[in-house]
């Protein structure tokens, strides 16, 4: 479903990542983990077309987008980038909630402006979406309502009604107070369970392990490991996954 390959994203004379190889089959749930700074959230972005990239090829299902030149002679085709983000659905840190609008209002906006999806179809959808992320009876309120883990469900609904092939998720749960982290989770489980293909930026080490079918570890802009959560965890392969692991532990 998510194919990386070669992927380099340069800020200046700063490389903030070095030929990325990713991928994700469909149904997969791959978890990143790493060092604040390594290039996590900067990869999610790259695939989701939010960030452009000097070298290397994204491609999502049968999508594919290339890195382009910074002399700005070559750019990626404007309908390409606007259809691979349709398919791709992103879950940010901060939520990025419309706060003038209702949680319902919120989840409809996108489905009705860019799918065309007529109004009372959207209302349909959205209100099973917060039923599917337990918040069914607050279509009604505004974002600044809520708790941060109401507000970061909401956005996870919004996410999914667009009908996205697969869900990039920023540290769902960095912005949250530590009883707001399990509703959150949750919904995530709930959501590889049922097969959604994912690729999930976290902290979180347990639910990591009990979640991901993969787990990948960037630093400074390298995947450094990759390997199945069992085996990653309970034997790193690498210096620096050991480094990593222990240093969490430690906290």
């Amino acid at each position: 479903m998510i194919h990386v390959e070669g992927l380099t994203k340069c800020i200046g004379d700063h490389t903030i990542l070095r030929g990325i190889d990713l991928d994700v089959p469909t149904g997969g749930v791959h978890v990143v983990i790493g060092p604040s700074g390594a290039g996590k959230s900067c990869l999610l972005r790259c695939i989701a077309a939010l960030e452009p990239f000097e070298e290397g090829r994204v491609r999502v299902d049968d999508l594919e987008i290339a890195g382009t030149e910074t002399d700005g002679h070559r750019a990626p085709d404007p309908k390409r980038v606007r259809a691979l983000r349709i398919r791709v659905g992103m879950v940010f840190q901060q939520f990025n909630l419309f706060p003038h609008m209702t949680v319902l209002q919120n989840l409809i906006e996108a489905p009705v402006q860019v799918l065309g999806l007529p109004r009372a179809a959207a209302e349909e959808k959205a209100r099973a979406l917060l039923g599917k992320v337990h918040l069914h009876n607050l279509s009604h309120r505004y974002p600044g309502d809520l708790s941060g883990g109401e507000q970061q469900r909401v956005a996870i609904a919004r996410t999914l009604a667009m009908n996205p092939n697969c869900v990039l998720i920023d540290e769902p749960t960095s912005a949250l107070d530590p009883e707001m982290v399990g509703e959150v989770l949750r919904v995530l489980r709930e959501l590889a369970d049922e097969g959604m293909t994912m690729l999930i930026v976290t902290h979180e080490m347990d639910f990591a392990r009990s979640v991901a079918d993969r787990v990948v570890m960037l630093d400074r802009g390298e995947v450094v490991e990759a390997g199945e959560p069992a085996q990653f965890f309970s034997a790193p392969a690498t210096d620096r996954a050991r480094i990593f692991l222990k240093r969490l532990l430690e906290r």
